[in-house]
């Protein structure tokens, strides 16, 4: 029953252990969802502005392309317009970049509600079976009390023999009696 009680204590940490392990990965799970769905609402702005600027892009070029030989001045304003737009466009295109490669190793906002679904389910679970452990280890401990208390019994009844006068008025008693009949290390002693 000794060794029960230490295996069924074992598996109790472990499995408290294991619970707060999954808890700490849940809470995880939750902060990356949360950054997942800002950078995920973020990218579908920041698609809108790489659109918004590549069409003034074109116009811009369309324009630059169209004026004539003469006109210098509406040139150089188009064509800083146009670096200007193409420095957003990059930047934009490496914010998105950015931003997807973050979303695709972290995992989407479906995936990772998921998980943190998969988790929770497991959490459950393992609270189930500690529930059950706690039952298995409270049933080894009744188990172990009548043990406790006959060695309790014993250890009275070794020290009483100690004192050998004592001892035979102890066995006239039926109650000791029954338990140095049922022990057999006291019925040797």
């Amino acid at each position: 029953i000794h060794l029960k009680l230490l295996l069924a204590n074992k598996d109790i940490d472990k499995a408290k252990a294991n619970i707060e392990q999954l808890r700490k990965d849940c809470d995880r799970a939750k902060g990356l969802l949360q950054e997942t769905m800002q950078r995920t609402a973020s990218l579908a702005k920041l698609k809108e502005q790489l659109g918004t600027n590549q069409a003034q892009l074109a116009q811009s070029n369309k324009e630059l392309s169209s004026l004539g030989v003469f006109a210098f001045s509406q040139k150089r304003e188009l064509s800083a317009l146009i670096a200007t737009l193409t420095s957003r466009c990059s930047r934009l295109e490496q914010e998105i970049a950015e931003t997807q490669n973050y979303i695709k190793t972290n995992g989407t906002v479906e995936a990772l509600e998921n998980s943190i679904q998969s988790i929770e389910r497991s959490i459950q679970e393992r609270n189930a079976q500690l529930t059950n452990l706690n039952e298995e280890l409270r049933d080894l401990q009744g188990q172990i009390e009548p043990v406790i208390e006959k060695l309790k019994d014993r250890q009275i009844i070794a020290m009483l023999y100690q004192h050998a006068e004592i001892l035979p008025t102890l066995v006239d008693e039926p109650s000791v009696a029954m338990v140095i009949k049922s022990d057999d290390a006291l019925r040797y002693m």
